[in-house]
């Protein structure tokens, strides 16, 4: 299936926790520049294809939300890698187990179909952050690879891994 507009949305019961939503647009394994890696600190793509559309830092009904038009995407970016991460913060457990109904979901926003809709409080008890899953480029349409793999790091352990 070829995809063109996704929704990615992560909610979480109001608290005191930071729950990060991440992209990084790669070309060849890494991230060309930091303007293509996608967060609270940089809410737009060099290119405009990825949308962030504000840091929440307590959860509620709105949560974080990503935006991303995959015909913007600049040439050479062949993927994108959707991560959630807790914002560590000193004094607390860091990981989903503790956050009360945190879930995700991904929709491809063309065909109104869920890609990914996870309960990250369930799903990954024990973990602080989870590689969602990529979208890449294969013969010139682009396809989704649902990954789900958690992990007991905060956000730097992807940049170091993606960018450089």
């Amino acid at each position: 299936m070829n995809y063109q507009n996704l929704k990615i949305s992560v909610n979480w019961a109001e608290s005191d926790t930071d729950i990060d939503l991440v992209a990084f647009m790669r070309e060849d394994g890494f991230i060309p520049s930091e303007e293509f890696m996608v967060y609270f600190n940089n809410k737009v793509s060099a290119d405009g294809a990825v949308q962030h559309l504000g840091d929440d830092r307590s959860g509620g009904a709105e949560g974080e939300t990503m935006q991303i038009d995959l015909s913007q995407v600049a040439e050479g970016i062949d993927e994108i890698m959707f991560v959630v991460c807790l914002n560590p913060q000193e004094g607390k457990i860091n990981n989903f187990g503790h956050v009360p109904q945190a879930k995700l979901k991904i929709l491809d926003e063309t065909n109104q179909r869920v890609l990914i809709e996870v309960n990250l409080t369930q799903s990954f008890p024990n973990e602080s952050a989870v590689e969602l899953g990529r979208m890449y480029l294969l013969a010139g349409k682009w396809r989704f690879e649902d990954i789900q793999v958690g992990y007991k790091v905060d956000l730097a352990h992807f940049v170091n891994k993606f960018v450089y």
